[in-house]
Order: C-alpha cells, then structure tokens, then sequence
C-alpha cells in the first residue's frame, strides 16, 4: 500500500510539474520559496567550488552571510546538489518538495510499525502524517519545514533505546545520532523544538526501568554514549560554527512581537480553512480567527496546520476507551497535548478572542534561541503524536470488526468505520494542486551579457535583495553564481540601514517616490566602491522602476544602456 505515497506526493504541485520544474515554481517566487531557491543554489555552489558549507561571500557583500544562522537547509542543498548543477536549484526545489512527502509518509509507516500491526492502520498513519494540514501549509514555500521525515525515525531510535532494546547499542545510538546529524542540517529550529516535546515522554519511560533489570539501563546508556561520540564532532562544529563562526548572529533572529500573531486558535484545530478543499462556507472566518488577531499584520494563512476536523475527533471519540489503557497511547498523547497547547502561543484565544490567560508558550519569549519561536509550527509535533495513536486506534478497531462473531454485527462495524474513514479523508483533503507561477527572473540573467560577469563582479539590483524580499538573491541562484551580490536578506546579519541600502530602498516602497531623495548619494557612492561594485541592474520588478532608474543614474554619472529587460550601469571604482 505505501506505493501509493509516490503518486499522491506530486498532488500538490502537479501543475508545476506539468508545466515546466527547471522554470516553474508552486506559489510564486517572490518571497520565501525563492529565498529557499537560492540557499539549494548557494550550497551546491559551496560544495563545487571547495568551499565551507558554513558561509559564503557571494552575497551581502562585503559582510558575507553565515550560513548556520539562516534557514540554509545544507543537508537538503547537498543532497540535491547532483542535480543543481545538471538543472538549476529550481528543479532541486520542486524535486525536493515530492520527497519531503513521500519520504515523511514513508517514515511514519515504518515508525507505526512499531505499534500497530495491521498494515491499512500503518498506511493511514503515514498518509495522516505525510499529507497533514501542517504539510500543506508549508509546502506552500517552507522547503526545511515540510522536509519532516527525521522525526518518525527518533520516536522508532527513543522507542528502541528506552523500551524494545534489542538491536545492537551501535544501531540504535546510531540511529538516533544520524537522526540529529540529518535534521540539524535541515532545520535547528525544528529540531530545537523536537528536543523540547520529547523531554516529557522521555521522562517517562526513562523512569520505569528502575522497575526493570540492571541490563536495560546499561543499554540505554550504551546507546547514549554512542550517540553522543558518533554526534560530537558534527554538531560541535555546526554549534560552533552558529554561535561564534564568521558572521554569525548576533541577538534574536527576529523580535517575539513580529510573530506573536503566528499562532493557532482553539476554533481552528475544529473547522477548516482556506487551506482545506472542502471549507463548507466558513474557511474566511477560520483564517481570521488565526491571523487576525492583529490588525496590522497581514494574514499568513500558510503558517497555519493543526486542524483536525470533527470526523478525526469523533473517531478518536470513539476509539479512545479501548486502547487508552496501553501506555504508549497516554505517552503519545501526552506528546500531542504539549504541542497543541504550545501552538496556541503566549495568549490563547477562541473564535478570535483572547483568553485572558498565558500560555506555556510564554516560557520561551524569554529563552535564548526560542525567544522568536513560530508558535503554529509546533502543530507539526502534533501531528507527529497523533499519526501513530490513530494508528493504534484503527488497529484496536480492525481487530474488533474482525472478532465479531455476527456477521450483521461485523458488516455493520465494518461499515461504519468505512464512512468515518471517508469523512475523515473529505474533511483533512488539502486544497490541491496548489496554485504556480513562472519564477520571477529578468531575462537579461540567463543571457549572454550575465554570462560574462564573474566573481569579481559585484552587483547592486532594484529590487535590492532585503530581508522579506530575497528575489535577487533567486536571480544570482538561476544565474549559476557567476557574480557577487551587493547586501542581501538573511535575518540580522542582513538588516544594517547603510546610505547606499538607504538611497535604493526608498524606490521598493509600496509609495515609492518618482522623484527620489538624494540627499545621500555622496556617502552611497563612497560605500558602494568601498564595497567594489561594478554593476547596477534596474529592473521591472523594483516599486517603481523610474526612481531606481534616476538613482542609479546618479550614482554611475550615466544614463545607463538598456540590455533585454533590464538598465544597466558600470560603476566606476
């Protein structure tokens, strides 16, 4: 049955394969998902030309980006580098968002192995898991957020160091090392998070082998020291590398304030929202209950995925008494339960309105490396817990429809699972395929004039490339990195307001001046040779194409040449 994951995982960006993956992207390209486009891109190109995985010079010059510090996905650009270099970061972008699928559901059919027998019970955790609402929300352009197949794999290495303890220790410690090794290169926020959920659990099952043999305990701390060996040098280095490398991040990524709002309302784990097939009329209400809690921020529906839906909810209803007494099951949902109230963030609230109480959540706005948690990602763990305990219940359930001695009885069991089944499926069904767009790149960058720069070209576009808006940086990754780009959008690292960043910015404004300002325009000239800038590239797609135009003007002493869909300017050092 677990064939059947391959398939289903081309669903939600069929379009983009259908149409184009080396040129077409799901959910367009100007934000996150080409951001993303360029780590793949920059990662390969570190790795061909010999040089660390950890940073790079090629962009935000002159200060380069540490790339531990930033949602590189090093692991993810690595193994897809092969194919980078045969066909663009694009095509490793879209062929990566089928893995993340697949491979998830795959994990966790091989993970509820460990819990359920029946092989139709293991499939509809792995399609619960795989195809979540938290996936479909993230594969809309969060590449290291819908990468997700690691975890399974720890619950199966955790179940077997605490509790089965029959492979060798080397097995299992390596198991879980290769675990933390894997998801520290896909996603250190994701695994941060993953560590916090698991302490309870491990707590747990940690505590009852006291009441077991010596033996047990010794195997457990076999496996921990192999794991810790085997881990130590890795995630040293990548630790290192965050916390004190070149250029690494200084403070928060980001302020708690910015993302308060990214959190998940009681309502929304019960009714739909836009992002389900099926809104029955109130998916627009869903959404504003989730992101509008703030008027002055604008809705993000896609960092949304703990809905559940009421035929979920009424199987787990109902299946609850017979297999509550199993202790992996009140573990497991113990799990579930600190994610979800997590999800809620540090005020939760009801169909929009606050609860006048804090959440747990509010623990972490004060802890370094938590301090600007998304809260409505810790739904993913949620989904992690509750995919094997509705395993469990759907073999508990299977194997009482089969014991039933009538057969009126058996056929009516039988059939009432079916239909529960299928409203469950209505209900969770994504809102697939998900909408594509040809990748926003001038063509003057695939031309012969681009192909002409090199290394020691360094580039200033408009638009420039700032954090929230990357879609230069997507221009430099499809160009093959044959130039160095001028500033560049990488959290905290990136956000210094400098007079040439000042001077070009004003014309990416939603008011952009036709006239611009350009009191600054001695200092901006002087930090743009300090920075050895050779070209500036106005574009269509700056706010207003005219004042980038007169700005760069300015800057060079010319009028520029135009070239395909771009002006160009050589910039005198």
């Amino acid at each position: 049955m677990a064939w059947l994951y391959l398939p289903l995982s081309f669903l939600p960006n069929l379009n983009t394969w259908l149409q184009g993956p080396t040129h077409t992207l799901t959910g367009g390209t100007g934000g996150d998902t080409g951001h993303e486009v360029w780590f793949l891109g920059v990662v390969a190109h570190q790795l061909r030309h010999f040089h660390s995985p950890f940073f790079t010079d090629v962009a935000n010059v002159p200060r380069g980006i540490n790339l531990t510090n930033v949602t590189s996905m090093p692991f993810l650009g690595t193994l897809a580098a092969p194919l980078t270099w045969i066909w663009g970061p694009v095509f490793s972008y879209n062929f990566l968002t089928v893995v993340s699928t697949v491979v998830s559901a795959l994990a966790m059919y091989w993970a509820a192995g460990r819990f359920a027998s029946n092989r139709s019970a293991r499939f509809a955790a792995g399609l619960l898991y795989g195809f979540s609402p938290f996936m479909a929300a993230q594969l809309w352009g969060h590449l290291f957020l819908s990468s997700i197949y690691v975890f399974p794999a720890m619950i199966v290495a955790i179940h077997e160091i605490f509790v089965r303890q029959v492979w060798s220790p080397r097995i299992s410690g390596g198991l879980l090392t290769l675990c933390l090794i894997v998801q520290i290169g896909i996603s250190p926020e994701l695994l941060l998070d993953a560590l916090i959920c698991a302490i309870v659990p491990i707590i747990i099952v940690a505590a009852s082998l006291v009441r077991r043999p010596r033996a047990a305990s010794a195997y457990v701390g076999k496996c921990l020291a192999t794991a810790a060996g085997f881990a130590a040098f890795p995630l040293g280095l990548f630790l290192y590398e965050f916390l004190y490398g070149k250029g690494h991040m200084v403070g928060a990524y980001r302020s708690a304030s910015t993302v308060d709002h990214l959190k998940m309302d009681i309502v929304s784990f019960v009714f739909p929202s836009s992002i389900q097939k099926f809104g029955f009329g109130i998916s627009q209400t869903i959404d504003s209950y989730t992101y509008l809690m703030n008027p002055s921020f604008v809705p993000d529906m896609f960092e949304t995925g703990g809905y559940i839906g009421i035929p979920l909810l009424i199987f787990l209803a109902v299946v609850a008494p017979r297999i509550w007494r199993r202790r992996e099951v009140w573990i497991l949902s113990l799990g579930g339960l600190v994610a979800l109230l997590l999800s809620l963030g540090k005020e939760p609230s009801m169909a929009g309105h606050a609860l006048g109480v804090q959440g747990p959540f509010t623990l972490f706005q004060s802890l370094p490396l938590l301090e600007s948690s998304i809260a409505s990602r810790w739904t993913l763990f949620m989904w992690l817990f509750l995919a094997i305990v509705v395993a469990i219940g759907i073999d508990r359930a299977l194997a009482t429809v089969k014991s039933s001695v009538d057969s009126r009885m058996r056929t009516a069991r039988f059939s009432g699972l079916i239909a529960l089944a299928v409203a469950v499926v209505l209900a969770l069904l994504p809102n697939w395929p998900m909408s594509n767009e040809e990748q926003q790149v001038p063509k003057w960058f695939q031309s012969a004039h681009a192909s002409q720069l090199t290394l020691n070209d360094v580039v200033l576009t408009s638009p420039l490339p700032q954090n929230g808006a990357p879609l230069a940086m997507m221009w430099q990754a499809v160009s093959g990195f044959n130039f160095r780009l001028a500033y560049g959008s990488a959290g905290p690292q990136t956000s210094e307001a400098t007079p040439a960043k000042l001077l070009v910015a004003q014309c990416d404004t939603p008011k952009a001046p036709t006239i611009p300002d350009l009191t600054l325009l001695s200092q901006a000239q002087q930090e743009l040779r300090g920075m050895g800038v050779t070209k500036l590239i106005s574009t269509t797609y700056s706010s207003n194409p005219t004042c980038a135009r007169i700005v760069f003007s300015a800057l060079a002493g010319t009028p520029g040449i135009d070239q395909d869909d771009v002006r160009v300017w050589n910039f005198a050092q």
